[in-house]
C-alpha cells in the first residue's frame, strides 16, 4: 500500500496442503522471502520447481507486525498435467489462480474494513481502503485457498 510498504519487510511466502500457518507444525514449503520492500514495489517470489499446494501463505515472523496486501496473484505452472479439474492452464503458460478465491488472515484490523478478500479481488489500487490489513500482532499471516492442489510457479 502507498502508506505502508515497510510492513512487508521480512515477508515469507509458503505453499502447501495444510492450512495451519507457518510457525506451527504445518509441513508446508517455503517458496522464498524478502528482507526489504521498497515504496510502490511489486514483490515477486519464485517458487522452487514442483511446489504443490492448495494454500498460499504470506507470513511475517516477529512481534508488533502487520500485513497489508493490496493484490496477491498466484501463478500456476502449466506443465500439461492438471492437478485441479478447473485448471485452464495450457502447457508453457502461467495463469493467476488466486483471483476471487477465499482468503483469510490471522486478525482483522479494528475498523473491520480491510478484509482478507481485498487482496484477491482484482483491484490493483494501492490506497489502504482497497487492501487487506491485519491488526498489529505477533507472527501475522494471510492465506488464499486455491480450491485444490496446484503447482505454484510464483507469487506476486
Amino acid at each position: 500500500a502507498d502508506c505502508c510498504w515497510t510492513r512487508l519487510n521480512g515477508m515469507e511466502v509458503w505453499v502447501g496442503t495444510n492450512k495451519a500457518p507457518p510457525g506451527t507444525s504445518a509441513p508446508n514449503k517455503k517458496c522464498g522471502h524478502f528482507t526489504t520492500v521498497g515504496k510502490g514495489a511489486t514483490v515477486t517470489v519464485q517458487c522452487p520447481a514442483n511446489t504443490v499446494g492448495q494454500y498460499v501463505f504470506v507470513y511475517i515472523p516477529g512481534n508488533g507486525k502487520v500485513i497489508t496486501l493490496c493484490e496477491v496473484q498466484v501463478f500456476e505452472a502449466c506443465s500439461g498435467e492438471r492437478l485441479c479439474p478447473d485448471s485452464g492452464c495450457k502447457r508453457g503458460q502461467s495463469a493467476n489462480v488466486a483471483f476471487g478465491k477465499t482468503a483469510v488472515h490471522s486478525s482483522n484490523h479494528s475498523s473491520l474494513l480491510y478484509v482478507a478478500s481485498h487482496a484477491v479481488d482484482g483491484d490493483f489500487r494501492t490506497h489502504i481502503q482497497y487492501c487487506s490489513h491485519t491488526d498489529i500482532q505477533t507472527d501475522p499471516w494471510w492465506y488464499v485457498d486455491l480450491g485444490c492442489e496446484r503447482t505454484v510457479a510464483k507469487v506476486t
